[in-house]
């Protein structure tokens, strides 16, 4: 829905190339540094992408949906580059901008304390939430673990596993396929 959202905005500028950025990550699964070393030479015939993961140095193999290659014609071939840091900050604009302020759950450790806070989603939200975002929507939407793991680069589970968030509606239809 949050994604659905950030699609349609009509958005200009900066704010545009932001929106667009964090789709086109979302989109593939791609890290930000991945997203900013695209190359072309990355597509394959069969519309999925191919490369060397900058952190990891493994191999990934997100397919290439239509959104994404919209957002690279609209940039002729590469997607935005934005610094990190400042992707980040306009992200928060952004999010603000667009009223996604659902809570989140943030916790923290100092001192060997943990604490709990909630805080909107547009304070929170990074780079990182994309890749997140690919892999939830994927595992959300049948696709088996492995192959999503192969589609983001993933090893081995301990690696993938911070990345699936389960929803309550999720459980729910999950559940009711199996109603006895």
């Amino acid at each position: 829905e949050e994604l659905h959202k950030l699609i349609h905005a009509e958005l200009f500028g900066y704010m545009c190339k932001t929106r667009d950025l964090f789709v086109f990550m979302a989109t593939t699964g791609l890290r930000h540094c991945d997203s900013q070393l695209f190359d072309p030479s990355w597509e394959t015939p069969e519309q999925v992408l191919e490369f060397i993961q900058r952190k990891t140095g493994g191999k990934a193999y997100p397919p290439l949906y239509g959104i994404a290659k919209t957002i690279l014609e609209r940039y002729g071939g590469i997607p935005p580059v934005i610094t990190n840091q400042k992707f980040n900050e306009h992200l928060k604009e952004l999010f603000k901008e667009l009223n996604m302020d659902r809570s989140i759950a943030v916790q923290s450790v100092r001192a060997k304390q943990v604490s709990r806070v909630v805080r909107p989603l547009y304070e929170v939200i990074s780079s990182h939430a994309a890749r997140r975002t690919f892999i939830t929507i994927c595992l959300q939407k049948g696709m088996p673990l492995q192959d999503v793991m192969k589609m983001s680069g993933h090893s081995d589970y301990r690696g993938i596993k911070p990345y699936i968030r389960i929803t309550r509606q999720h459980l729910r239809i999950i559940a009711d396929k199996w109603d006895i």
